[in-house]
């Protein structure tokens, strides 16, 4: 069989995206014999044809190049960037007919609900996903944050909601013959699903590790990380209220956050400010790929107290080092810890309440060592759970012939 995986982004050794969309045809590639082709925008050619003439990859790559004339419109000028995109692949296939090559054509990233592919118009098989971007969280737990983020937080459910009735999304849902949705909150904004429709997480767990990473302290600071764009959704407000909380103890404790975005400035006055004293506070920007796994291997927890993400390609890393996670029991990161954390019930909180109860499960995992050393087993169990090729097998089994099971490692 002949396979296009449709993905706008796609880079190696990358998180989010980009990641999504070079390791899913990579694990696909390794568990099957079909002709894996990935149609993607050109400018990660660079980067992606560095890494194939390092480690070759049995994954053929077409690039699609489009200038963007909305640079200047920042976020909302890349997505109209990215459906000026989507027009050009498809124009591209049918203007010298590649399209006829293929018998199944999957839609990869973006991989989100408002977002989606024109390449359904095409007389093939279709896959959609998987798709997220469902999610989303009590209003009442913006209400602390101001405004703004509440006013963000209604447009984005009024969106979500008028996403069910867009036409050419309606008609994509409806052509295609299976759609990975990856949390049941997403798939309930399908207007058309039924039995086609999978739950299955986007991102897998790399081979990083063979066994759990063996920690001890020996007087040295309980230590807590987050990885992560710094947004008030991704539970900053939260981790600081959190944070005040624990500094009440009088206990040591290390927190370091790694991540860019507009919350940066922020955290670094509060980490070079004098009000926390028993807590260090360790913030900084983006960081090499290694050197976060680093930290991931120092660090006792990985708290990531999102309100709305539908997956987290950082809480799978997490899992591969063994890291219990602390999470709000809201959108992907509760499906993907599994029983390898504590889900920290948020609904009907407000911003005080629900720092104060994220605070509580970090004590709970600081004072109980006998429990972290469980959790960190399970979440090592976890993460072979997770594995890429076991996310990609569990998403194409019975679409597509696969290998037998060979391994469960990524």
């Amino acid at each position: 069989m002949r396979i296009l995986i449709s993905a706008f982004a796609c880079a190696p050794h990358r998180g989010s995206e980009p990641g999504v969309g070079w390791e899913w045809p990579k694990a696909l590639a390794e568990i099957s014999d079909h002709e894996i082709v990935v149609l993607t925008n050109a400018t990660n050619r660079k980067v992606i044809e560095a890494e194939v003439a390092s480690r070759p990859l049995h994954v053929g790559f077409r690039y699609v190049a489009v200038n963007n004339p909305f640079w200047r419109l920042g976020s909302p000028g890349h997505y109209l960037y990215y459906y000026l995109w989507q027009l050009a692949a498809l124009l591209s296939l049918v203007r010298n007919g590649d399209w006829r090559r293929f018998d199944l054509i999957h839609h990869l990233t973006y991989g989100g609900i408002r977002t989606g592919s024109l390449l359904w118009l095409l007389p093939r098989q279709f896959l959609l996903g998987p798709v997220g971007g469902g999610e989303s969280a009590p209003i009442r737990l913006y209400r602390s944050l101001g405004l703004k983020p509440v006013l963000k937080e209604l447009l984005r459910t009024f969106s979500n909601a008028a996403s069910r009735f867009d036409p050419l999304l309606v008609l994509m849902q409806i052509r295609a013959q299976r759609i990975l949705a990856r949390t049941q909150e997403t798939r309930r904004l399908l207007l058309f699903s039924g039995s086609r429709v999978r739950i299955s997480n986007d991102v897998g767990a790399g081979a990083l590790l063979t066994e759990p990473v063996s920690r001890t302290h020996d007087g040295e600071p309980f230590r807590l990380l987050f990885a992560g764009r710094l947004l008030y959704w991704k539970g900053l407000p939260f981790l600081n209220e959190a944070l005040e909380e624990l500094e009440v103890d009088g206990l040591p404790l290390r927190m370091d956050i790694i991540g860019d975005g507009p919350l940066l400035e922020n955290m670094l006055s509060k980490a070079d400010s004098s009000a926390l004293r028993n807590i260090d506070l360790r913030v900084r920007s983006r960081l090499p790929q290694a050197e976060l796994f680093e930290l991931y291997k120092q660090a006792d927890v990985f708290v990531f107290p999102s309100l709305h993400d539908s997956g987290g390609t950082v809480v799978i890393e997490a899992l591969s080092f063994g890291l219990p996670i602390i999470c709000f029991d809201l959108g992907g990161p509760p499906l993907l810890a599994g029983d390898a954390g504590l889900i920290v019930a948020v609904r009907g909180a407000g911003l005080k309440e629900a720092g104060k109860r994220l605070a509580d499960a970090v004590r709970t995992l600081r004072d109980d060592p006998e429990r972290r050393r469980e959790l960190s087993c399970a979440a090592f169990q976890r993460a072979q759970q997770l594995s890429w090729h076991n996310t990609v097998r569990s998403a194409f089994d019975g679409l597509v012939r696969l290998s037998p099971i060979a391994d469960s490692n990524g």
